[in-house]
């Protein structure tokens, strides 16, 4: 079982519809469960808190009007979804009751990213394409044009570090929005960075993995995979874990840049990776599931699904869930990837599985969330 601390001000307490999400005041040092970026952490290993055993039961199924974005969070007892149509409904994890929801003005990219009461957005349309909402009091903080954003921003360190399909990475302040640094590349950036100690990780669509400077973004180092990144990358130990569309996988050393080790599978690489401290798991769009050794690069065993998969894993304990395009929520043996529970939901995955107090969440392309538990809603 592994822990986080994180620091929030802030929990939720009421509905309101104008908007806004009220806030109150509590003080809180000690928050393990949350999950407020991609992953879990800077690093987007995408590890559960606690382990959650299979089979499954169906804890509630709630409705959210549009298709939900890549990637949910959650905090202070609310899951929040994005929609592409630019809304964030908030929902009480124990219950599915809606909590409040807020409309915003742009199409979201793949989630929001929390820091305290405030929100971090990245949108798919040109104008205004990153911007600071804050949850409390139903207005912006700040907007700011970068291009398309096809990822969830990184708050890390008191700043905010966000890619753009413009081809260049930026570093924002939390508050105002202003640029503190921008790398530029040549090609779209497509995946959300990662940050490991005083590092900034980076891929694009040129197969270039960019490791920068946290602080400056004065480029340490660059390694060059041979094909286009789509996924966002994973560091664990002081290593780098990222696919590319060539079905090439990756292990890059997070200090230097110099490979570690390279594997082929079948299919490209389009979801982001998750790691342990025994191996990385990463799925390719041709529905093999792959488990292979962080030591040198072997294969431990593969697992085709008969299923596309372009969506991210999460680790739980002893247990891997994982979601496909042809509508099935899948719980896998870590050990031996034998497919120990499996459903068949109403529409295709379209987030990555999310744990958050011991219920696993997930969102189907057909406008609803679901929430699994090993008890389920009649307590049995």
């Amino acid at each position: 079982m592994r822990f986080k601390t994180v620091s929030l001000l802030f929990v939720l307490v009421a509905l309101n519809c104008s908007g806004r999400i009220r806030i109150s005041d509590v003080s809180s040092t000690n928050v393990k469960s949350d999950w407020t970026q991609l992953g879990g952490n800077a690093q987007h290993d995408q590890n559960a808190i606690q382990e959650i055993s299979p089979p499954l039961k169906l804890l509630w199924k709630v409705g959210v009007e549009r298709t939900p974005t890549g990637y949910m969070t959650a905090a202070m007892e609310n899951i929040f979804v994005t929609t592409m149509a630019g809304k964030v409904i908030v929902l009480n994890y124990a219950t599915g009751v809606r909590v409040s929801s807020i409309k915003l003005e742009q199409s979201l990219g793949y989630g929001m990213a929390l820091d305290g009461n405030n929100g971090y957005f990245g949108s798919i349309t040109d104008e205004n394409s990153i911007f600071g909402y804050q949850l409390d009091k139903g207005k912006y903080s700040w907007k700011k044009r970068i291009g398309s954003v096809e990822s969830m921003p990184l708050v890390s360190g008191g700043l905010l570090y966000v890619s753009s399909v413009n081809g260049n990475l930026y570093c924002l302040d939390l508050e105002t929005g202003s640029e503190k640094w921008i790398f530029k590349s040549n090609r779209p950036f497509r995946g959300t960075p990662a940050r490991w100690e005083g590092l900034i990780i980076a891929a694009n669509d040129s197969g270039i993995v960019y490791g920068l400077s946290a602080s400056t973004g004065e480029l340490k180092w660059k390694y060059q995979t041979g094909k286009a990144i789509m996924s966002t990358p994973v560091v664990h130990n002081g290593n780098v874990y990222l696919g590319n569309l060539q079905g090439r996988f990756f292990s890059i050393n997070a200090e230097s840049g110099e490979l570690n080790w390279s594997f082929s599978g079948k299919g490209s690489f389009f979801a982001t990776a998750s790691v342990d401290n025994e191996a990385v798991y990463s799925a390719t769009a041709s529905g093999i599931l792959y488990k292979i050794s962080i030591a040198d690069g072997v294969e431990i065993w593969q697992k085709d699904l008969l299923d596309p998969l372009s969506i991210g894993m999460l680790l739980s304990g002893r247990y891997i869930y994982i979601g496909s395009l042809n509508r099935k929520f899948y719980s896998l043996d870590k050990d031996t990837g034998e497919i120990l529970w499996s459903v068949l939901l109403d529409g295709r995955v379209r987030t990555s599985p999310l744990e958050y107090n011991g219920n696993i969440f997930i969102g189907t392309e057909n406008r609803f969330v679901y929430a699994f538990s090993e008890i389920g809603a009649s307590g049995e």
